[in-house]
């Protein structure tokens, strides 16, 4: 036991534990085919993509990332998704738990979950989706993939992201 205390800044602390420690493990790991035992990824893509380079999203776009995991018991996983700026720095992260989202049933031991992040407010640059695969229960981390994407467009604004902003002047 690391902390005690509210649950979303305990979560949030275990969740950025696990983070580090998959990023110790390698930012592009993935699970062998074989059994191991544990839920893993089968496919992580992002719609729309095509060749071999990043997908470039428009500033204010649409990003859709799909997510097939492996169940070796057949009960459903959690998936939960992160984007990250491109020297690693999270920006936002969620997990179907939280949004009480039921994975999509494939066959006896798999699972899709797709997530759509509508009008995206990040600011031109690169990032990544990280997809993970966590036990039914949303506690343990079992697997890690990641995915590079582009934003493109024209911003002399500064930061990660576009906040909503008005500028007020008293006369």
């Amino acid at each position: 036991m690391r902390d005690v205390g509210d649950v979303f800044p305990v979560t949030q602390a275990y969740l950025a534990y696990h983070e580090e420690r998959s990023a110790a493990e390698g930012r592009h790991r993935r699970s062998e085919k074989g059994d191991s035992g544990l839920y893993r990824i089968t496919d992580f893509f992002l719609p729309g993509k095509t060749g071999d380079g990043d997908l470039a999203v428009t500033f204010g776009g649409d990003l859709a990332a799909e997510l097939v995991l492996h169940s070796p018991d057949g009960r459903a996983p959690v998936a939960l998704f992160g984007v990250m700026r491109a020297d690693g720095t999270p920006v936002y992260g969620v997990a179907s738990d939280y949004d009480d989202i039921a994975a999509e049933r494939l066959d006896d031991h798999h699972y899709r979950f797709r997530i759509r992040f509508d009008r995206l407010q990040l600011l031109p640059g690169s990032y990544s989706i990280r997809g993970h695969a966590m036990d039914p229960q949303g506690i343990r981390l079992c697997d890690t993939a990641e995915l590079r994407f582009t934003v493109s467009g024209e911003s002399r604004e500064m930061g990660i992201l576009r906040l909503p902003h008005s500028w007020n002047s008293e006369e």
